[in-house]
């Protein structure tokens, strides 16, 4: 329903007095299967806690690599793809070229069949 996919999303997003997410909190202990799950569950990999820190921030700074790889990972896919869909919007139309059935000009002023 509705009310649980919007409780779902509170969950991913609600912050403790340090201002961080669950997603900050698993970077802190390297839990990549967790960071996996979160991210699997559309959780906002751009939130910052009250320091200013994402998780990938925080992956770095813990001496999690691995965790912060993943999540670097995720954020360029991220912004690969929220490009392509700008990109979507903003298209124009290529014009075709009209095509002649009829005889046409060659550059000589001669007629082509």
């Amino acid at each position: 329903s509705v009310f649980e996919r919007g409780t779902k999303i509170c969950r991913l997003i609600l912050k403790d007095v340090l201002g961080e997410a669950p997603l900050h909190k698993a970077a802190k202990v390297g839990s990549l299967e967790c960071l996996s799950l979160l991210v699997a569950s559309d959780a906002q990999i751009d939130l910052c806690n009250k320091n200013g820190q994402t998780a990938e921030d925080l992956a770095w700074s813990c001496g999690f690599p691995e965790c912060a790889k993943f999540l670097t990972t995720i954020k360029w896919m991220q912004t690969v793809k929220s490009r392509e869909l700008s990109d979507r919007d903003h298209c124009v139309p290529v014009l075709r070229q009209k095509r002649s059935f009829g005889s046409v000009e060659n550059t000589n002023g001669k007629r082509k069949r």
